[in-house]
Protein backbone atom coordinates (compact mmCIF):
# COMPACT_ATOMS: atom_id res chain seq x y z
CA UNK A 1 0.00 0.00 0.00
CA UNK A 2 1.47 3.15 -0.90
CA UNK A 3 0.57 5.80 1.52
CA UNK A 4 -0.93 9.54 0.43
CA UNK A 5 1.20 12.70 0.60
CA UNK A 6 0.16 14.87 2.50
CA UNK A 7 1.22 18.11 1.53
CA UNK A 8 0.06 20.26 4.07
CA UNK A 9 -0.56 20.37 7.26
CA UNK A 10 -2.43 22.78 9.85
CA UNK A 11 -3.14 22.02 13.54
CA UNK A 12 -5.77 24.64 14.90
CA UNK A 13 -6.85 23.30 18.86
CA UNK A 14 -7.33 20.02 18.10
CA UNK A 15 -8.21 20.20 14.18
CA UNK A 16 -6.07 19.01 11.11
CA UNK A 17 -6.79 20.27 7.68
CA UNK A 18 -4.77 18.03 5.21
CA UNK A 19 -4.11 18.63 1.65
CA UNK A 20 -3.40 14.95 0.34
CA UNK A 21 -2.41 13.75 -3.27
CA UNK A 22 -4.20 11.07 -5.40
CA UNK A 23 -2.53 8.87 -7.78
CA UNK A 24 -3.20 11.15 -10.91
CA UNK A 25 -1.84 14.44 -8.56
CA UNK A 26 -4.81 15.93 -8.07
CA UNK A 27 -5.09 17.20 -4.61
CA UNK A 28 -8.21 17.30 -2.26
CA UNK A 29 -8.48 18.83 1.35
CA UNK A 30 -9.06 16.29 4.31
CA UNK A 31 -10.46 17.29 7.77
CA UNK A 32 -9.35 15.38 11.18
CA UNK A 33 -11.36 16.10 14.18
CA UNK A 34 -9.42 14.21 17.44
CA UNK A 35 -11.06 13.52 20.27
CA UNK A 36 -9.19 14.90 23.46
CA UNK A 37 -7.19 13.87 25.44
CA UNK A 38 -6.57 10.22 23.60
CA UNK A 39 -3.36 9.09 22.32
CA UNK A 40 -4.75 6.81 20.28
CA UNK A 41 -8.25 6.72 19.35
CA UNK A 42 -10.91 4.60 16.93
CA UNK A 43 -11.28 6.60 13.43
CA UNK A 44 -14.42 6.94 11.29
CA UNK A 45 -13.92 8.63 7.66
CA UNK A 46 -17.57 10.06 6.13
CA UNK A 47 -17.91 8.96 2.40
CA UNK A 48 -20.57 12.13 1.12
CA UNK A 49 -22.88 11.75 -1.57
CA UNK A 50 -22.20 13.31 -5.02
CA UNK A 51 -24.59 16.74 -3.77
CA UNK A 52 -24.23 16.20 0.36
CA UNK A 53 -21.46 17.78 1.34
CA UNK A 54 -19.82 17.48 4.69
CA UNK A 55 -21.21 20.94 6.50
CA UNK A 56 -24.97 18.64 5.72
CA UNK A 57 -26.21 17.34 9.49
CA UNK A 58 -26.00 13.66 8.78
CA UNK A 59 -22.23 14.01 8.62
CA UNK A 60 -21.58 17.37 10.73
CA UNK A 61 -23.68 16.22 13.48
CA UNK A 62 -22.89 12.46 13.84
CA UNK A 63 -19.11 14.06 13.46
CA UNK A 64 -19.50 16.15 16.55
CA UNK A 65 -21.25 13.11 18.20
CA UNK A 66 -18.39 10.68 17.63
CA UNK A 67 -15.77 13.18 18.27
CA UNK A 68 -17.39 13.76 21.90
CA UNK A 69 -17.64 9.82 22.47
CA UNK A 70 -13.65 9.68 22.00
CA UNK A 71 -13.61 8.86 17.69
CA UNK A 72 -11.32 10.63 15.64
CA UNK A 73 -13.59 11.39 12.70
CA UNK A 74 -11.97 12.59 8.79
CA UNK A 75 -14.18 14.64 6.82
CA UNK A 76 -13.76 15.59 3.01
CA UNK A 77 -15.87 16.78 0.15
CA UNK A 78 -15.31 15.30 -3.22
CA UNK A 79 -13.01 17.04 -5.66
CA UNK A 80 -15.42 17.06 -8.11
CA UNK A 81 -17.71 18.65 -5.68
CA UNK A 82 -15.52 21.58 -5.03
CA UNK A 83 -14.78 22.22 -8.89
CA UNK A 84 -18.33 21.98 -9.85
CA UNK A 85 -17.81 19.30 -11.66
CA UNK A 86 -19.33 16.19 -12.31
CA UNK A 87 -18.47 12.73 -10.51
CA UNK A 88 -15.63 10.51 -12.86
CA UNK A 89 -17.44 8.43 -15.13
CA UNK A 90 -16.58 5.23 -13.39
CA UNK A 91 -16.23 6.58 -10.13
CA UNK A 92 -12.46 6.22 -10.41
CA UNK A 93 -11.26 9.57 -9.49
CA UNK A 94 -13.85 8.97 -6.42
CA UNK A 95 -12.19 6.02 -5.78
CA UNK A 96 -8.79 6.88 -5.81
CA UNK A 97 -9.40 9.86 -3.14
CA UNK A 98 -11.78 7.56 -0.67
CA UNK A 99 -8.47 5.16 -1.28
CA UNK A 100 -6.36 7.96 -0.24
CA UNK A 101 -7.88 9.62 2.55
CA UNK A 102 -8.28 5.60 4.17
CA UNK A 103 -4.51 5.03 3.47
CA UNK A 104 -3.94 8.60 5.79
CA UNK A 105 -5.71 7.28 8.36
CA UNK A 106 -3.83 4.10 8.16
CA UNK A 107 -0.59 6.27 9.00
CA UNK A 108 -2.15 8.97 11.21
CA UNK A 109 -0.04 8.45 14.78
CA UNK A 110 -3.61 9.21 16.75
CA UNK A 111 -5.51 6.12 15.01
CA UNK A 112 -6.12 2.88 16.79
CA UNK A 113 -6.03 1.15 13.28
CA UNK A 114 -7.46 -1.90 14.56
CA UNK A 115 -10.95 0.32 14.63
CA UNK A 116 -11.50 2.52 11.50
CA UNK A 117 -14.95 2.42 9.98
CA UNK A 118 -16.12 4.00 6.83
CA UNK A 119 -19.53 5.32 6.66
CA UNK A 120 -20.57 6.24 3.32
CA UNK A 121 -23.87 7.90 2.31
CA UNK A 122 -25.32 7.46 -1.42
CA UNK A 123 -22.77 7.58 -4.06
CA UNK A 124 -20.33 7.81 -0.82
CA UNK A 125 -21.64 4.14 0.02
CA UNK A 126 -20.54 2.93 -3.99
CA UNK A 127 -17.41 4.53 -3.68
CA UNK A 128 -17.06 3.21 0.14
CA UNK A 129 -17.93 0.03 -0.50
CA UNK A 130 -15.08 -0.78 -3.46
CA UNK A 131 -12.74 0.78 -1.10
CA UNK A 132 -13.61 -1.25 1.84
CA UNK A 133 -13.40 -4.46 -0.32
CA UNK A 134 -9.73 -3.77 -1.03
CA UNK A 135 -8.82 -2.87 2.39
CA UNK A 136 -8.80 -5.97 4.96
CA UNK A 137 -7.84 -3.93 8.02
CA UNK A 138 -11.36 -1.95 8.21
CA UNK A 139 -12.81 -2.71 10.96
CA UNK A 140 -16.71 -2.03 9.49
CA UNK A 141 -18.53 -0.24 6.76
CA UNK A 142 -21.64 1.65 7.37
CA UNK A 143 -23.99 2.10 4.20
CA UNK A 144 -26.68 5.15 4.75
CA UNK A 145 -28.97 5.71 2.02
CA UNK A 146 -28.03 3.40 -0.82
CA UNK A 147 -27.32 3.83 -4.29
CA UNK A 148 -30.01 1.27 -5.40
CA UNK A 149 -33.04 2.17 -7.99
CA UNK A 150 -33.04 -0.88 -9.64
CA UNK A 151 -32.26 -4.53 -8.65
CA UNK A 152 -29.60 -4.40 -11.28
CA UNK A 153 -28.07 -1.34 -10.15
CA UNK A 154 -28.30 -2.73 -6.27
CA UNK A 155 -25.90 -5.29 -7.68
CA UNK A 156 -23.67 -3.38 -9.80
CA UNK A 157 -22.98 -1.01 -7.04
CA UNK A 158 -22.01 -3.35 -4.23
CA UNK A 159 -21.07 -6.57 -5.36
CA UNK A 160 -20.24 -9.27 -3.53
CA UNK A 161 -21.97 -7.41 -0.39
CA UNK A 162 -23.72 -11.70 0.52
CA UNK A 163 -19.93 -12.73 0.89
CA UNK A 164 -18.95 -10.39 3.16
CA UNK A 165 -17.17 -11.20 6.58
CA UNK A 166 -16.73 -7.93 8.40
CA UNK A 167 -19.31 -5.73 9.89
CA UNK A 168 -22.00 -4.26 7.71
CA UNK A 169 -24.70 -1.89 8.97
CA UNK A 170 -27.25 -0.54 6.37
CA UNK A 171 -29.32 2.68 7.19
CA UNK A 172 -32.29 2.81 4.79
CA UNK A 173 -34.47 6.03 4.17
CA UNK A 174 -37.85 4.34 3.20
CA UNK A 175 -39.29 7.06 0.95
CA UNK A 176 -36.30 7.85 -0.82
CA UNK A 177 -36.97 8.54 -4.83
CA UNK A 178 -33.62 7.61 -5.76
CA UNK A 179 -33.53 4.63 -3.41
CA UNK A 180 -34.64 0.79 -3.95
CA UNK A 181 -39.06 0.45 -4.32
CA UNK A 182 -39.66 -2.20 -1.23
CA UNK A 183 -39.88 -5.54 -3.07
CA UNK A 184 -36.33 -4.45 -4.78
CA UNK A 185 -34.81 -3.84 -1.41
CA UNK A 186 -36.31 -6.84 0.68
CA UNK A 187 -34.93 -9.16 -1.91
CA UNK A 188 -31.48 -7.14 -1.82
CA UNK A 189 -31.35 -7.05 2.15
CA UNK A 190 -32.61 -10.74 2.34
CA UNK A 191 -28.93 -11.74 0.79
CA UNK A 192 -26.86 -9.64 3.09
CA UNK A 193 -24.84 -11.61 5.96
CA UNK A 194 -27.05 -12.14 8.81
CA UNK A 195 -24.94 -9.89 11.30
CA UNK A 196 -25.13 -7.00 9.47
CA UNK A 197 -27.15 -4.41 11.29
CA UNK A 198 -30.45 -3.00 9.01
CA UNK A 199 -31.88 0.25 10.11
CA UNK A 200 -35.55 1.54 7.98
CA UNK A 201 -36.19 5.03 8.93
CA UNK A 202 -38.82 7.41 7.70
CA UNK A 203 -37.42 9.86 5.08
CA UNK A 204 -36.38 10.70 1.61
CA UNK A 205 -32.46 10.31 0.30
CA UNK A 206 -31.58 13.02 3.44
CA UNK A 207 -34.17 11.57 5.81
CA UNK A 208 -36.17 14.41 5.65
CA UNK A 209 -39.70 13.94 5.97
CA UNK A 210 -43.04 15.60 5.02
CA UNK A 211 -43.26 19.23 4.03
CA UNK A 212 -40.96 21.22 5.72
CA UNK A 213 -43.31 24.47 4.53
CA UNK A 214 -46.50 23.12 6.92
CA UNK A 215 -46.80 23.44 10.37
CA UNK A 216 -45.41 19.67 11.77
CA UNK A 217 -42.34 19.63 9.11
CA UNK A 218 -39.25 20.89 10.87
CA UNK A 219 -40.03 18.87 14.00
CA UNK A 220 -40.64 16.00 11.85
CA UNK A 221 -37.80 16.54 9.81
CA UNK A 222 -36.10 16.93 13.05
CA UNK A 223 -36.94 13.92 14.67
CA UNK A 224 -36.33 11.67 11.45
CA UNK A 225 -32.54 13.38 10.74
CA UNK A 226 -31.93 12.68 14.55
CA UNK A 227 -33.05 9.33 13.96
CA UNK A 228 -30.50 8.51 11.00
CA UNK A 229 -27.66 9.99 13.07
CA UNK A 230 -28.28 8.06 16.21
CA UNK A 231 -27.93 4.97 13.82
CA UNK A 232 -25.08 6.20 12.49
CA UNK A 233 -23.21 6.14 15.74
CA UNK A 234 -24.67 3.45 17.28
CA UNK A 235 -23.53 0.89 14.14
CA UNK A 236 -19.96 3.02 14.54
CA UNK A 237 -20.09 2.13 18.04
CA UNK A 238 -21.13 -1.58 17.51
CA UNK A 239 -18.35 -2.35 15.27
CA UNK A 240 -15.76 -0.85 17.36
CA UNK A 241 -16.41 -1.60 21.06
CA UNK A 242 -14.71 -4.40 22.54
CA UNK A 243 -12.03 -4.85 19.75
Amino acid sequence: MIAPLALALTLAGPDETLTLRMPNGALFTAYVTKPPHLDKAPAVLFAPDAAYPMSEPLIARAKDELVRKGYLVMTMDWHFYIQGARPSGQLESEEAQCQAAVNHLNIHPGVDKARVVVVGKGLGSVVGWRVFQKTPWLAGFVITAPSWPTAREARRNYPGIGEATRPLAFIIPTDDAVGAPADVRAAFLAGVPSGAIVTELPGDHSFEVADPGSHQGPNLNEASVRAAIDATVAAVESMTKGR
